[in-house]
Parts: C-alpha cells; structure tokens; sequence
C-alpha cells in the first residue's frame, strides 16, 4: 500500500500584490537553501472581477492549488 503524503496548506491575503510577491520570492529562496521542500505557491489578483494569477510556482511540480478561484 503506498503512503499517504500530508499536505499542509497556508493561505495569505496581502494589501498589495508587491507584498505578495515579495514573500513568493522569500519562499523560493527557501526552496533553493534546501530549507523547505515541495510546495505549490501562487499570487492570485482579481482583474475585471475575474481571479487572475500574478505569479505562480510549484517546486517540483506539484499542482495542489486550483487554477481557477471564484
């Protein structure tokens, strides 16, 4: 029987995407330190009422965050 992995999530509302983006960055540093492993991140905007992704990443490839909020 194959183990189940936990998934942790975290969820961030920011003032400004700049904000948000900023933290993003922190986190992929983390990720290159080898401090923190996989994670799937993205920076949602709302754009005409419409969720638009600003900036996404998922190190290594693992989708866990839907493309699509509303």
């Amino acid at each position: 029987m194959a183990e189940k992995e936990v998934v942790i999530v975290y969820a961030a509302a920011y003032e400004t995407v700049e904000a948000a983006v900023a933290d993003m960055n922190a986190i992929e540093q983390l990720h290159k330190d080898e401090m923190i492993g996989r994670y799937d991140a993205a920076v949602i905007d709302k754009e005409d009422h419409r969720p638009r992704i600003v900036k996404r990443m998922d190190r290594p490839h693992l989708r866990v965050i839907p493309e699509w909020f509303g």
